[in-house]
């Protein structure tokens, strides 16, 4: 090239940076029989399902596997299953500031409808998502080409290096799993 020359910008290729993205696919803990309640989506955790969640989220801190965001279901298990998880990591480090969002497509949705939430996540690492059967273990087969059946509190750890949230929409059956977090 010589002095003077215009370079257009299209000339550069700008190397795409890789990230390793981890996504934490949880079901509510255990609930109240919905003979107890007049519709599903009021149920609330039994004494049980708390115990749980709390143990989860002491797991996902000695896993040092803690959510810079949390997506959770409209409903009242899932909210409060978060509830009991913040109210234990909520002493950790850098934990108080978390993003939580109200996640509606997650109650009676489809398990891609989490994949939808990850492209607003931006530069965040580690994602928590907080939902329901069957279609979190439809997600998990999806994302790693394994069946696995998540019981209630369970909590599925996944990884994968991308550039953007966005390219989880496109990494079907390429997903690794990590552990598998039983309370």
């Amino acid at each position: 090239m010589r002095k003077g020359d215009n370079i257009s910008t299209s000339q550069y290729h700008h190397a795409e940076v890789f990230v390793k993205r981890r996504l934490i696919l949880m079901r509510h803990a255990q609930a109240a029989n919905a003979r107890v309640v007049t519709t599903d989506r009021v149920r609330p955790l039994t004494s049980h399902g708390r115990d749980q969640a709390s143990r989860i989220a002491k797991q996902l801190e000695e896993q040092q596997w803690l959510p810079d965001q949390v997506f959770v279901s409209t409903a009242r298990r899932t909210q409060e299953t978060w509830a009991c998880m913040h109210d234990r990591l909520e002493q950790t480090p850098g934990m108080a500031s978390i993003a939580r969002q109200i996640a509606p497509g997650f109650y009676g949705g489809r398990g891609q409808d989490v994949l939808l939430f990850l492209g607003s996540s931006a530069q965040t690492k580690t994602v928590l998502a907080l939902g329901h059967n069957p279609s979190w273990s439809q997600l998990v087969e999806t994302l790693t080409g394994r069946p696995l059946f998540l019981e209630p509190a369970n909590a599925i750890l996944l990884e994968h290096r991308m550039t953007s949230w966005t390219d989880a929409l496109h990494l079907e059956g390429s997903w690794f799993v990590q552990a598998v977090l039983k309370p």
